[in-house]
């Protein structure tokens, strides 16, 4: 069963626990989403979409797995890119390469302070 609602939006922004320095901005979520993910799918990386939210996937290949997700911040959008585990020079090239096809804008997502991973 899909839970997935056509109708959803990305979460609102919570800056997260640690500091992600692979994050790009969007304006547009949806075609952004579907760029992204046609990219990866051409270079052969399996990608798996989240049931509940349209917004977030994982993506692997033999080097890496990453977790993208696009939240609501402010008036615009961020792309936040995670490495699950892998190749981490692999990994900063692939994000290059996405931030360079998709012509986005680099910004980071600085770790909540008052949340901080022990």
């Amino acid at each position: 069963m899909n839970n997935l609602k056509e109708n959803s939006v990305p979460k609102e922004y919570i800056p997260p626990p640690i500091s992600c320095w692979t994050a790009l901005n969007t304006e547009d979520p949806e075609s952004t989403m579907k760029v992204i993910i046609a990219f990866l799918e051409e270079k052969k990386m399996e990608v798996k979409k989240s049931d509940n939210d349209k917004f977030s996937f994982v993506t692997r290949n033999e080097n890496y797995s990453i977790a993208v997700s696009i939240y609501k911040r402010d008036d615009s959008f961020v792309l936040m890119f995670r490495r699950l585990n892998g190749d981490v020079v692999l990994y900063n090239n692939l994000f290059q390469e996405i931030a360079t096809h998709t012509g986005l804008k680099l910004t980071t997502c600085i770790a909540n302070s008052s949340n901080p991973i022990i």
